[in-house]
Order: structure tokens, then sequence, then C-alpha cells
């Protein structure tokens, strides 16, 4: 397992992780046709905006494939301290 700060050819991988643990998650708890509505080029495009935003952390966990099984996300706005 290797942990890494993402960068932007991370995203489809960071967008299916997201999906695809939502759809497990949630399931029973969420209804399912906004589970099924879940989109990984939505996703995708979110990580896209989120990697550029100034004073936003992503690290995504990788297996040894080098296949992204996880991530984490925050940001820190120094307003809000």
């Amino acid at each position: 397992m290797k942990i890494r700060k993402a960068n932007y050819s991370d995203t489809e991988g960071i967008a299916k992780v997201h999906v695809d643990s939502w759809r497990t998650t949630y399931k029973g708890i969420i209804p399912n046709n906004f589970l099924e509505n879940l989109s990984y080029q939505k996703r995708n495009d979110l990580w896209v905006r989120n990697l550029s935003e100034e004073n936003s952390y992503t690290f995504v966990a990788e297996n040894y494939e080098g296949s992204i099984v996880g991530f984490i996300s925050g940001n820190c706005n120094p307003g809000n301290l």
C-alpha cells in the first residue's frame, strides 16, 4: 500500500472509488435511483475542480498494482480558523 498526494492523473481513479463506495455503503439507506444516477464522469469533473482549489489537500491510497483503492480530502480555509 502506498499513500501519496493526489494529482490530476488520479481523478478518474478517485471518482471510481468515490462512486463505488457510495453505492456499496449507502445501499438501502439512500434511495436506489440516487445511487444508480451517480456518474463517474461528474465525480471526475468534481475531483478536477477539488484538486485545483487553493488550500485543498487530497491524498490517495494505491495498492501494489498502482490502482487507487482509497482517498482522503480536506481543506484549510483560514477564514474558518
